[in-house]
């Protein structure tokens, strides 16, 4: 597993003018864009009970999907109050659609342009709030290889965070390092992208949080 953070910029500028700032600043650092990328991460809620037949294992309240760019393989349903990630196929989307047991509630998407640099894997990217598409803020995510633990490659992290800011011609925007316990999920160290959908759905969390 590498070592991987979610950044999610505070507001303050423009969207635009923070992801032009960011971009331009990997850029000074000769990093190499790999091209787009995407996440998008969907949230539904419970209906309500009376229009069911009550039992004793209810439903969960809250479920989301996240889905990495437009592989359907690559679809993890989380119920992040229960702490449970699984791999959601195409048969089990399905499902949920006929059930009609969950209310679509939002979905943000993550889109923007990944870059290699060195030893790192950056992805820079707005957020976005479908179907209005409504900006919410600007977010970074960051994958060191070397390391297979976030709090062991924390130096790296700062000295990069550091060298960004020197290439940058313009102070960057305060960020801050998304932070969930996904160890709550069980997950081992090979589960890559599970790992980053629960950091993403926290990230998505975070943003719709916060009033234009």
């Amino acid at each position: 597993m590498v070592a991987r953070w979610i950044l999610r910029v505070h507001p303050g500028q423009q969207p635009g003018k923070q992801l032009q700032q960011l971009s331009q600043a990997l850029e000074a650092l000769e990093a190499e864009s790999s091209g787009r990328w995407s996440v998008c991460v969907a949230t539904h809620r419970r209906v309500q009970e009376e229009s069911y037949i009550k039992t004793e294992a209810k439903a969960a309240r809250d479920l989301s999907l996240v889905t990495f760019g437009n592989n359907t393989a690559s679809v993890y349903l989380v119920l992040r109050n229960e702490k449970q990630l699984v791999t959601a196929d195409q048969d089990m989307l399905t499902l949920l659609n006929r059930i009609a047991l969950y209310k679509h509630r939002s979905t943000l998407v993550f889109e923007g342009t990944a870059y290699v640099l060195g030893d790192f894997a950056v992805k820079i990217c707005r957020t976005i709030l479908k179907p209005g598409e409504e900006v919410k803020g600007v977010a970074m995510d960051i994958e060191y290889v070397p390391a297979s633990d976030a709090a062991a490659a924390h130096p790296a992290l700062l000295e990069f965070m550091a060298a960004l800011q020197e290439a940058s011609t313009e102070p960057l925007s305060d960020m801050s390092v998304v932070e969930t316990a996904t160890a709550e999920y069980g997950l081992s160290d090979r589960d890559i992208a599970q790992h980053a959908a629960i950091l993403y759905l926290t990230c998505a969390s975070a943003l719709l949080q916060v009033r234009a």
